[in-house]
């Protein structure tokens, strides 16, 4: 006969104040019991390995105790003594995921008319309640909202959204809570004391980080483990018997990334399955690490949040000293994306080594602030990304990309500013100079509408160049000879006046024209201009473009 008993079984709590991390539930049941305010059913609600069963079986013993009901059973009358030897009659444990018929709750709706064996209630605790059919769920109704008097149901179960509303409506619900890694360590650490077991705080962590919340998982883990090495237990013993990559890998592979070396990190991934573990592993491994990575950088004091050893904390630190937020953040969202997509992989190696290689190839994240102060300073680019700028032509637009250093441009905006349309347009097109006597001379065709033009508006021209230059020039029309304009003989002469009139509404109309013309091949000039300058910052910058999902 196995005198082992597993230490899960071993050390299970059998007092309320031995349960872990269950203050609510256990305050209120306690209360309860003490001022004999017993409900007759309650649903007990939360993940595997977290005291549902356990804290059940507490009440049922403090709810049977000779000396009770008391939230502190004597464990010395035969009613305790019974249910801590899990042989009382009238304690019964149903498992409901193999009793979820109708048939079964109908022989539990007879039985429920009986008296207890001994003392005033018979509990009945029903395991994975959520397991039992609708059938069963409402076979069980009259029975739950009406029970005999010495009847108390106790329901246990991990997917409470599966129990009918109606079964919810006539219980107390209590919902337990996962435990925390210093809760699970701080129990693990006790267990190993009274079992003389010589085992690391590092150990210790990570079997309380792998348990994920559940102390039953946690105590077994560790059965585990002292079954491989024995009384002495290291980090390495753990991380070999529960199969756990090495945490200097990850640093290795972190060095990788940084570096941009796609290569070494699919060479790394490939010693990683040599070494016999689980890429499924891996990739939440991964996330784990960049996920301390970032609060490291945000918290402070992160002690309480990671569990670290000092030594390895202060590693830690130091190789991510020069890294920004932001870039951490990224490597998390990256492994995030990676583990996410292992779901729909079909092969989950190529899901991984893609991510690896696109996290290789990302560039550092760069304060846009900074980034602007650089360009304007003309700091930010090496002599050969300048050389590669000036290489490529981009086409040019007074409006937008021509500086005001160029007279022109700066009257034809003075011109537009002041609403002259007309004299803003010639402006763009006639030639301006300056000559060795400092003056400003332009260069207009002889008897032109132009020439009129401009004449009219000499003194505003005057005073525009002056703010330009910063000093006083004088204007000279330098008047170029056209050529002779043939008109057909068979036109009737017109009256000068008339002439002249119709002459000044043709090229008026002309240069609207020109202007409309001009405005839209502007627009496609920026069309052309934004293309070429959105490329160029790509290749500079080592961008992409990604689609925006909306």
């Amino acid at each position: 006969m196995n005198e082992y008993i597993v230490s899960a079984r071993r050390y299970r709590p059998i007092l309320f104040e031995e349960v872990v991390n269950q203050e609510a539930v256990v305050k209120t049941l306690s209360n309860a019991i003490d001022n004999k305010r017993i409900a007759h059913a309650y649903l007990f609600a939360g993940p595997r390995g977290i005291g549902k069963t356990t804290v059940a079986r507490i009440v049922a013993r403090s709810i049977r105790c000779e000396n009770g009901p008391s939230s502190h059973p004597c464990g010395k009358c035969p009613a305790c003594i019974e249910s801590l030897k899990g042989s009382s009659l009238d304690i019964i444990e149903i498992d409901g995921a193999s009793n979820r018929g109708i048939d079964e709750i109908r022989n539990l709706r007879e039985n429920v008319r009986y008296p207890p064996q001994t003392g005033k209630f018979k509990i009945y605790i029903i395991d994975e309640v959520h397991m039992l059919t609708n059938e069963a769920f409402n076979a069980l109704l009259k029975t739950l909202e009406e029970p005999p008097p010495h009847i108390v149901f106790i329901f246990a179960t991990t997917e409470p959204h599966k129990v009918p509303p109606t079964i919810h409506s006539r219980c107390q619900r209590f919902d337990f809570r996962l435990l925390t890694t210093q809760e699970i360590s701080n129990k693990l650490a006790e267990v190993s004391e009274k079992e003389n077991i010589k085992i690391s705080s590092e150990a210790i962590r990570l079997i309380a980080k792998k348990a994920e919340g559940s102390m039953r998982d946690a105590l077994s883990l560790l059965d585990q483990i002292i079954a491989f090495c024995g009384d002495n237990i290291e980090l390495d013993d753990v991380q070999k018997s529960l199969g756990v990559i090495d945490y200097n890998l990850f640093v290795e592979l972190f060095n990788l990334i940084i570096n941009h070396k796609p290569g070494d990190v699919i060479k790394l991934l490939d010693k990683v399955l040599q070494s016999g573990h689980s890429l499924g592993e891996f990739a939440k491994e991964l996330v784990e690490f960049f996920r301390t990575l970032l609060i490291l950088k945000l918290e402070e004091n992160p002690t309480e949040i990671l569990l670290l050893e000092n030594e390895k904390q202060l590693k830690l630190l130091e190789l991510i000293k020069d890294f920004s937020l932001e870039d951490l953040e990224r490597l998390v969202s990256h492994s995030s994306r990676i583990l996410e997509g292992l779901r729909y992989s079909t092969d989950v190696r190529l899901t991984i080594e893609q991510g690896l290689i696109r996290m290789a190839l990302l560039e550092r994240v760069q304060d846009i602030a900074y980034l602007i102060k650089k360009l304007e300073s003309g700091d930010y680019f090496s002599e050969e990304q300048k050389q590669k700028v000036d290489a490529k032509h981009i086409p040019a637009r007074k409006s937008q990309l021509t500086s005001d250093n160029k007279l022109e441009t700066f009257l034809s905006k003075k011109a537009w500013a002041e609403g002259k349309r007309i004299l803003s347009s010639i402006l763009d097109e006639i030639e301006i100079e300056t000559n060795e006597n400092n003056e400003i001379v332009f260069n207009i065709q002889k008897d032109s509408l132009i020439l009129q033009t401009i004449r009219e508006n000499l003194e505003n021209l005057k005073n525009w160049c002056s703010e330009f230059l910063k000093k006083d020039f004088s204007i000279k029309i330098n008047e170029i000879s056209g050529q002779e304009t043939k008109i057909d003989s068979n036109i009737e002469k017109q009256k000068p006046a008339d002439l002249n009139e119709k002459t000044d509404q043709n090229i008026l109309e002309k240069k609207i024209k020109n202007e409309i013309e001009l405005k839209k091949i502007d627009s496609e000039k920026d069309e052309e201009i934004n293309k070429s300058l959105l490329i160029e910052t790509i290749e500079l910058f080592g961008g992409e473009i990604e689609e925006e999902n909306r």
